[in-house]
C-alpha cells in the first residue's frame, strides 16, 4: 500500500498521515489534506448557527498553521470586530 497520496484540493502528495481517516474510502483515508480541509471549514461564510467571530478565529488559526508550516513568523489578532491582523514579525539578526 502506498505511503502517500495526491490530496484532491492542493494537488500536493502528501504522507498518509497529513489525511484524515475515513471509512467510507477505500483507502482509508479523505481525499483533502488536513491542512486544505482546516482552511476550508475556516473559510466557510458565517451562518446563524456559526458566529462570524468563531470563523474568524478558525481562519486565524488555519493562518498561523499555514506560516508555520513555512516558517514564516508571524503575530495573529483577531479584533473585535471579527477582523484579522497578521504581522510578519522581522527576523532579528545577531552579528
Amino acid at each position: 500500500m502506498a505511503d502517500t497520496k495526491l490530496c484532491r484540493a492542493c494537488d500536493n502528495e502528501l504522507p498518509l498521515e497529513e489525511f484524515h481517516r475515513s471509512n467510507n474510502r477505500a483507502d482509508g483515508r479523505v481525499a483533502k489534506c488536513k491542512l486544505c480541509t482546516k482552511m476550508n471549514r475556516a473559510t466557510k461564510p458565517a451562518t446563524k448557527s456559526r458566529s462570524v467571530s468563531l470563523t474568524a478565529i478558525r481562519l486565524s488559526r488555519a493562518i498561523n498553521t499555514v506560516c508555520k508550516r513555512l516558517r514564516i513568523p508571524v503575530d495573529i489578532k483577531v479584533n473585535n470586530d471579527a477582523t484579522i491582523t497578521v504581522t510578519i514579525k522581522e527576523e532579528s539578526s545577531d552579528e
